[in-house]
């Protein structure tokens, strides 16, 4: 089982399961939104403060992550191991070395080729930033976008304007009481997990089971330095389009430079 600190691990679900096109039963159906809102079972994509609003902290979803799986397996496997994502190795290499009996040789191996890799995160599920596609549905939503335009067309023309002209987009983020519930209930994950972790790769679930449930100082300091980094970084945050869309270049960007672009683009 793999362990990723609660607050990176509700980002990320967030944006695996709204970066694709899924139906009801939340299957993908297509790798991209082609479609705007209301057309071919095509719909927008939630703020993520809104989402984590509505399907976890409304719910009190406590039993998230790592501790439902624990739950979900107890009874049925014989024993359990671990495996910590922020270990600074990629998961190939972190699964070896903690999880795989007799490899030693190979995990030494692996990790003196990884030294001569400048991303060792390779691999990894990588997010998208889904800020563009929000603003392209909020301006087709008002009408300054027309219906016969792609939307990933013009989420894509919109991303290479801002990266280009090196703009910064205005924020809104989870904040309040549930950006507390959000570190509450990551800090009680880490209490739970790093004890195990401590204890080895091979555990029955009575040791599971009775590992105590605290930190360190030295492990609480590291926990908090980490969420506020992550903090600093705007990870809980999302794209202003209200905000955005009163800034005079993003006014004229959409009178007078969309067409151009998009006309250029196809």
């Amino acid at each position: 089982m793999t362990y990723r600190r609660n607050y990176e691990r509700e980002v990320s679900f967030w944006n695996q399961r709204f970066k694709l096109k899924r139906d009801k039963n939340r299957r993908i159906v297509a790798m991209s939104h082609r479609n705007w809102p209301g057309i071919d079972g095509d719909y927008g994509i939630p703020l993520f403060r809104e989402y984590y609003a509505e399907q976890v902290y409304q719910q009190q979803a406590k039993d998230r992550g790592i501790q439902k799986g624990y739950s979900l397996w107890r009874n049925y496997a014989n024993r359990f191991t671990f495996i910590n994502l922020h270990k600074e190795e990629d998961l190939t290499t972190n699964f070896v070395c903690t999880a795989v009996l007799g490899a030693n040789h190979t995990c030494a191996h692996m990790r003196m080729e990884n030294k001569n890799k400048n991303d060792v995160k390779e691999g990894r599920n990588f997010s998208l930033n889904l800020d563009f596609d929000m603003l392209a549905v909020h301006a087709y939503e008002i009408g300054i976008v027309p219906k016969s335009y792609r939307r990933d067309k013009v989420a894509k023309i919109i991303q290479k304007y801002t990266d280009s002209n090196g703009l910064s987009l205005p924020k809104t983020c989870l904040s309040g009481e549930k950006l507390d519930y959000l570190y509450r209930t990551s800090l009680e994950q880490e209490r739970w997990i790093l004890p195990v972790l401590e204890l080895g790769p091979f555990l029955s679930a009575r040791q599971v089971d009775e590992a105590t449930r605290r930190l360190s100082p030295a492990q609480q300091s590291e926990f908090d330095a980490h969420w506020n980094a992550w903090i600093e970084e705007g990870k809980h945050c999302n794209v202003d389009v209200n905000e955005t869309l009163k800034r005079k270049e993003w006014v004229t960007f959409f009178d007078k430079k969309l067409k151009k672009k998009y006309e250029k683009h196809t």
